[in-house]
């Protein structure tokens, strides 16, 4: 019964989320992380790919060519190799070439392995290192799982700023149809900056359990003195927003939020259920 007045002083015309329920910067975060994975999937694919084709097409019929070549290599970690190898040789037309190839790969580079200059025969133009062709599975291992590595991370954002609108989209519609229900705080997970809450409440015949995140120093609204006791919008599919003990998530007037908190009061003697004035969001 006392909980039914808590129920009843609750607004139910239709509202909406604070800034902090919407979930906007999550969304822009999780898109950030997918462009930026993205872009470094497609980085790591233009700058290595073609180094690797041309790789391939002197190893099948490689030509030794006069000239020299110098390396600047790092060794990260202790298992993954860069370099950056710079050619200059004679090509047919007598003058003096110039290119750069990269290499990328899982393992320890061997520097005492002689550094040739070859070109694949009968294409003078594509002109590459007996260091290149040494590690050429390795460099296309290592190019595949980074791409496969980055392109999952970019896909895991993306799906996470779809998840998070298809939530958003949930929580505007319980805001939009208010129904107030009591619920029975089970546990809560706390980590630097938010608490994850588990709750459950009972609908008819049926009893629905979800969680909720409150962030920074808010905690759930309780409605008496035990501390197991809140409250919450819920749907008839089990969905739920969390209410905070400010009620600050959802576009409440300051009148209907103290007619909330006195109806507390009342139904729990003793039981603290006022909050400060608070800008609307």
């Amino acid at each position: 019964m006392a909980n039914e007045q808590i129920v009843a002083a609750f607004p139910r015309r239709s509202l909406t989320l604070s800034r902090a329920r919407r979930g906007v910067f999550g969304i822009i975060f999780a898109l950030i992380g997918a462009l930026g994975f993205g872009a470094f999937a497609v980085g790591i694919a233009v700058n290595y790919v073609p180094d690797l084709i041309t790789d391939m097409a002197v190893a099948r019929d490689p030509v030794e060519v006069p000239g020299n070549a110098g390396y600047n290599c790092s060794i990260h970690r202790g298992f993954i190799s860069t370099c950056t190898v710079e050619i200059r040789y004679q090509g047919e037309d007598k003058r003096q070439h110039y290119r750069e190839t990269a290499l990328l790969f899982l393992g320890r580079l061997d520097r005492d392995q002689p550094l040739s200059i070859r070109h694949a025969r009968g294409s003078p133009d594509r002109v590459s290192t007996s260091w290149g062709e040494s590690y050429l599975t390795d460099r296309w291992l290592t190019l595949a799982g980074a791409v496969a590595l980055f392109a999952a991370l970019a896909i895991g954002c993306a799906l996470g700023a779809v998840n998070q609108q298809r939530g958003n989209a949930q929580r505007r519609a319980l805001a939009a149809k208010p129904n107030p229900t009591p619920v029975t705080l089970q546990s809560v997970v706390k980590a630097k900056g938010q608490n994850t809450w588990t709750f459950a409440w009972n609908a008819g015949a049926q009893t629905f359990t979800a969680t909720d995140v409150l962030r920074g120093k808010r905690t759930p609204l309780l409605l008496d003195a035990t501390g197991t006791a809140g409250l919450a919008l819920t749907d008839a599919g089990g969905r739920a927003i969390l209410l905070d003990d400010r009620l600050s998530d959802v576009s409440l007037t300051e009148p209907e939020r103290q007619a909330v908190f006195q109806a507390i009061a009342g139904s729990a003697p003793g039981h603290a259920a006022t909050a400060a004035p608070i800008v609307q969001r």
